[in-house]
């Protein structure tokens, strides 16, 4: 009998986007954004900076309704732009576990 199961290795079909709708990042108020992932921790910034960044990225995408490949993109231009900003050295090897600080939708100046 011949199993009509996928192969483990064959790729799986991604899923369906949620809103149909493909996300720019200059179509997003980053401020605005940025006030809703605040108020969404509820003032608990992530911790370490990969499990941080994976937070930050799936709240983008719970906020938003975009892919997850969009919602590291936004993340990617929070970051750049300063309106996060993970307090340790992310080239460290050893991540210490350092919290993100997220400004609260103002742009602050990098120090």
């Amino acid at each position: 009998m011949i199993s009509s199961a996928p192969h483990p290795l064959a790729p799986r079909p991604l899923p369906p986007h949620r809103s149909g709708v493909h996300f720019s990042v200059e179509d997003v108020d980053l401020a605005e954004l940025t006030s809703r992932l605040q108020a969404r921790l509820g003032g608990a910034a992530p911790v370490g900076y990969l499990d941080g960044r994976t937070a930050l990225r799936d709240a983008v995408t719970e906020e938003l309704g975009c892919s997850e490949l969009e919602a590291e993109e936004i993340v990617d231009t929070l970051v750049a732009q300063g309106f996060v900003h993970y307090e340790g050295n992310p080239s460290a090897a050893i991540d210490d576990d350092r919290g993100w600080s997220i400004r609260g939708g103002a742009r602050q100046p990098m120090s």
